[in-house]
């Protein structure tokens, strides 16, 4: 598939869904930057859009406009160049109007406001986590951290930030630090594997205080992190071939995510409705698994 099918297929779909990625898209994205990159803006944009209220009307409007998609991806090909252009120019146009008439709405609101900071710096603190774990080499991790460490404690330090905000942000900067010194796959899913272990602590906190729109934004975090952090650490030690003693450590680490996700599975039965959606992609993604005897 070339980019401009690639790019359709990303615009159309739920990037939250990971598990319904097609070989040929994972295939395509592993290959290509421009792609790979619009695919995590995109995933930024819903996971942030996840965060706020649904408003009034949004899911036939959304079944509206994906059957309009529908029937101009079935026009003839003599037309598809210019269907292209304007398929990828409308969902993003509709993307931004959504997103902003959202948050037009939403922010004027107190705990609107502190979410929406809490969600951007969360944010980020995971997006930093994650390029530190990808770098190429340990001095890409040392110059990577150096140069965004003050601006990560900045936000982790924002006023507006909660209590359990700043905790779970702390936990990010530390193992921000963790990563800087070394590029061990099994310590750095170890260090992911405390990241997440926090995070499902602080969705059972918002669950009991009925914060939804926290609730939501959390299980994307994990979600996050299970897949490109723990996850892609554990296919990395599988693919250069892992040695007998660390595999005691992967166990654990593996029983380790077992006990998280009796946890979440026990959420999702005490969880508000709203946030039942979250909570089950959380758990339908794959859980971390060590090929033994390679």
């Amino acid at each position: 598939m070339d980019c401009t099918r690639i790019q359709e297929w990303l615009l159309q779909s739920d990037l939250s869904e990971t598990g319904s990625m097609p070989a040929d898209v994972a295939g395509h994205l592993a290959g290509c930057a421009d792609c790979r990159g619009l695919a995590e803006r995109l995933r930024r944009l819903e996971t942030a859009a996840r965060t706020m209220p649904e408003p009034a009307g949004a899911e036939a409007a959304k079944k509206a406009f994906l059957g309009r998609l529908a029937s101009a991806a079935a026009r003839p090909a003599a037309g598809r160049t210019l269907t292209r252009r304007v398929l990828r120019w409308s969902a993003a146009a509709a993307a931004a109007i959504l997103l902003a008439t959202a948050v037009g709405l939403w922010l004027f609101s107190p705990s609107g406001t502190q979410t929406a900071e809490a969600s951007t710096a969360l944010d980020q603190l995971v997006d930093w986590n994650l390029d530190l774990a990808d770098a190429a080499s340990p001095g890409d991790r040392t110059r990577l951290y150096a140069a965004n460490v003050d601006k990560m404690k900045r936000l982790a330090g924002e006023g507006r930030l909660s209590a359990d905000d700043r905790d779970l942000a702390g936990a990010l900067l530390v193992n921000g630090e963790r990563l800087s010194h070394g590029s061990d796959p099994v310590a750095d899913a170890e260090g992911f594997t405390e990241v997440a272990a926090a995070i499902v602590q602080h969705m059972g906190k918002a669950a009991k205080r009925g914060d939804t729109r926290g609730l939501k934004g959390l299980a994307g975090h994990y979600s996050r992190i299970l897949l490109h952090g723990i996850n892609a650490r554990i296919e990395k030690l599988d693919a250069a071939g892992a040695t007998p003693d660390r595999n005691p450590k992967l166990d654990r680490l593996i029983r380790r995510h077992a006990e998280l996700r009796e946890q979440l599975a026990a959420l999702l039965k005490t969880t508000p409705d709203a946030s039942d959606k979250e909570i089950r992609r959380a758990l339908d993604l794959p859980a971390p698994r060590h090929h033994k005897g390679k």
